[in-house]
């Protein structure tokens, strides 16, 4: 009997991690197929993420008051984690085919409220599903007899580390290129595991005994006939991109990368958004973007691209023989590889031409090993509508841009921008970014055209004087006059009057520049893009881009007087509420820890995707480790009630000093990079411990009101997802744009100070410990 439970017991320990682990692989690989069909930013990167985590606390609120304590308890949590598994497999399915389905054409921009509903939509089977399971685990506790308060620590550290695996493992998938399908396969194998383990039914269960087996056999069926289905991937790439034939697909950690014929063009497209064309590419946007900067300067012999080179702009500049060397850095070598497969003779032999150096790698640490004293420098990355293109809109890069420049050197980009229609959104974006330019060079001139502003700046050449008789001059001297057409719209843009225009209509309104930790450009060019598909959510980023201090105020307030209010009605049968408001305001500032320190890594190493794994290991393995000793400390402390204000307090303080460590950490990549990885390593290390060191005490406090474990684990599970889900929300759109990586950790430091407030106002006095039992696990 002994042995039968112990037994019992490490099968649920094994059950818990691969619940964690198959967790972990299905949100990043929905959240992968989901930003390839809504083109993702932060804001739809958010709503993803966000729906992920509403849907799971709604799935462990539900299970934990609702799913009853069964005899066969190991066998109803086996076949809910194969009923996960389905799900997954059915959400991937379901994305691939959503943009065929709805007529959505090829990167068609969508609606906010789209994304929103369909992306809640195919996410709701895994995810509420996956919360459902953590509850149910509980349940396998209570079976075993082990007491509420321990055994949810041992959960929560158990599920924690199985996430930590399941990250590093899809780190190393998507390293060696394998898709998704593989990955699904995985999840059917593990679940077939779970459930081929799981301990015989009671006697009272006898009638299900022949369904555990069956049911394993099918998860190991699917997952053969998964992990061997090349064609099935290859189906759901066809109708993902139909009608367009799919040439080549490949998975790089930086994206998924898709080539598609069209009319003899071939479509090179990232995460499903094209990105350049061959073998006829943009030639006019590429030459507006080259021949100007190269005729503004009288001898441009070294020069550097950072994105944006393949399909078009590199050939342009190579018709200028007075070029000597091109340094040509592109973010993936995945694109430059399908690249030289696809791509037109000629522009192979751009490639191969002597004066090019091609360098794969993240732009911002690849410019620092370039030449200084270059003639100049083209950034080519897009607009700033995410964390990985803002870092090449800042003050920091700008400086480090001067500091590769040669004195009358150039620098280029351009941003989308009208003539026609000026909104209120792009004035705010363009006053953001010539404000930054101007911290850092000392001469700026912007070239409007109807969709596109061109950017110059140079740190001592005089910009304002160049016209179209010098253009004609220059491009004569240079024996260009059959390899550069006289572009009539490009010459328009010279005329003195545009100076003029322009700050009258961009440049009325005060601005702050953009800097790496304080990202307020990709706030505007997120607005700017709403405001054509959803001007009501542009509108009212604008109001709170207009009345931020006011909004916080009116929060503090409000909690402050909920507060009181409770404090004023408190009864003892509600003193099991508190721990989950500390627990939910706990999972708001984990997940506020990583996105800061996500946006300072990004900053300071880019790349990120290369790192998330790990990063996410670092603050999984800092929550599971914190909640063991808290969760060993719990059942044998007398002072609970202290225990959770001092948790509460400890967060805050680190909060409060992050910025310091993130400042420390950015420094020391540029000296040291291995050192400063390790650093942020260890930062979202402490993150996790802190965060994680709540949980068990919430536990306890509720197992000590007598609540039973299944309902305690589902009631947490579900406030620290809840919090999850509302720092996911706002974090990355609202409050890092408007307020910063340190006004972001000053707010984060208020909320847990805010609910240390309320857990010493509602807390009724230290409850009576029940006795202790054995752990699960």
């Amino acid at each position: 009997m002994l042995a039968g439970a112990q037994s019992g017991r490490r099968w649920a320990v094994g059950a818990v991690l691969a619940l964690g682990a198959c967790g972990v692989a299905g949100q990043v690989l929905l959240w992968r197929e989901l930003v390839a069909l809504y083109q993702g930013n932060e804001l739809t990167t958010g709503i993803i993420l966000a729906n992920w985590l509403l849907a799971e606390a709604i799935g462990a609120a539900v299970a934990g008051r609702r799913a009853p304590l069964s005899s066969d308890a190991s066998g109803r949590f086996a076949l809910l984690s194969a009923a996960y598994a389905l799900g997954v497999t059915a959400s991937l399915v379901g994305a691939r085919l959503l943009r065929p389905a709805a007529g959505l054409a090829l990167a068609q921009p969508v609606g906010t409220a789209f994304t929103m509903l369909t992306s809640l939509v195919l996410q709701a089977p895994p995810s509420l599903l996956h919360g459902a399971l953590f509850p149910m685990a509980g349940r396998l506790c209570d079976a075993h007899g082990a007491a509420t308060g321990s055994a949810v620590a041992t959960l929560y550290v158990w599920e924690s580390l199985g996430t930590l695996l399941g990250a590093i493992a899809v780190k190393i998938a998507f390293s060696l290129g394998i898709h998704a399908v593989v990955i699904v396969a995985a999840i059917w194998g593990l679940t077939a595991i779970v459930l081929a383990t799981s301990p015989p039914p009671s006697p009272h269960g006898a009638r299900r005994r022949a369904v555990r087996p069956l049911a394993a056999s099918t998860c190991a069926v699917a997952a053969m006939l998964a992990a061997g289905a090349a064609p099935l991937h290859r189906w759901l790439l066809v109708a993902q991109f139909h009608p367009y034939p799919v040439l080549a697909h490949t998975t790089s950690p930086l994206a998924n990368w898709t080539v598609l014929g069209s009319n003899g063009q071939y479509i090179f497209a990232a995460d499903g958004q094209p990105v350049l064309l061959s073998p006829e590419p943009d030639r006019v946007g590429a030459q507006t973007t080259a021949h100007l900067p190269l005729l503004w300067h009288p001898a441009p012999r070294r020069v550097a691209v950072i994105g944006g080179g393949l399909g078009g702009l590199l050939e342009e500049i190579l018709k200028h023989h007075v070029v000597e060397s091109v340094h040509c850095v592109e973010a993936d070598a995945a694109l430059v590889r399908l690249y030289r497969r696809f791509c037109a003779e000629a522009a192979r032999s751009e490639l191969d031409d002597l004066r090019v150096r091609m360098i794969t790698g993240d732009g911002r640490r690849l410019l620092r090993r370039l030449p200084e004293s270059l003639d100049l420098i083209w950034v080519g990355v897009g607009e700033p509508v995410t964390l990985q293109q803002n870092r090449y809109f800042t003050t920091e890069f700008f400086a480090e841009v001067r500091r590769r420049l040669a004195p009358d050197g150039i620098m280029v980009l351009s941003l989308p921008g009208r003539i026609a229609l000026v909104t209120e959104e792009q004035q705010r974006l363009h006053a953001c970014m010539y404000e930054s330019l101007r911290r850092t060079m000392q001469n700026v001139r912007v070239l409007p055209g109807e969709g596109h502003f061109l950017y110059l700046a140079s740190p001592e050449r005089d910009l304002s004087e160049f016209s179209e008789h010098d253009w004609r001059r220059r491009r004569d001297e240079r024996g260009l006059q059959s390899n550069v057409p006289l572009i009539w719209p490009l010459v328009q843009r010279l005329h003195p009057g545009w100076t003029e225009w322009f700050a009258r209509e961009y440049l009325a309104r005060p601005a702050a520049p953009n800097r790496d930790l304080h990202p307020r450009a990709l706030f505007h060019a997120l607005a700017d893009r709403q405001a054509v598909h959803e001007p009501r959510l542009a509108a009212l980023l604008g109001l709170l881009h207009r009345r931020a201090e006011a909004v916080a105020t009116v929060g503090t307030a409000v909690v402050v007087l909920a507060a009181v209010v409770a404090t004023l009605r408190r009864r003892r049968h509600a003193a099991a509420a508190p721990p989950a408001v500390a627990v939910a305001t706990t999972g708001m500032a984990g997940m506020m820890w990583d996105l800061v320190v996500i946006v300072a890594f990004q900053s300071a190493l880019g790349h990120v995707q290369t790192w998330i794994g790990l990063l996410m290991a670092a603050y999984m393995l800092g929550a599971a480790g914190a909640a063991a000793i808290m969760g060993a400390r719990a059942a044998r402390t007398r002072h609970l009630r202290r225990a959770l204000g001092w948790s509460d307090a400890a967060l805050a303080v680190a909060c409060a000093m992050l910025p310091s460590g993130l400042a420390a950490a950015t420094r020391l990549s540029t000296v040291a990079p291995g050192a400063a990885i390790a650093l942020f390593l260890a930062l979202n290390l402490a993150g996790g411990a802190l965060s994680g060191a709540l949980f068990p005490l919430a536990a306890a406090w509720r197992s000590a009101h007598g609540e039973e474990t299944g309902r305690t684990a589902g009631a947490l599970q579900a406030a620290d997802l809840a919090g999850g889900w509302s720092a996911g929300l706002l974090g990355a759109v609202l409050v890092l744009p408007l307020a910063g990586v340190g006004g972001a950790c000053v707010i984060t430091a208020a909320l847990k100070l805010l609910s240390l407030f309320w857990t010493a106002c509602t807390l009724s006095v230290e409850p009576v410990r029940a006795g202790s039992g054995n752990e699960c696990g």
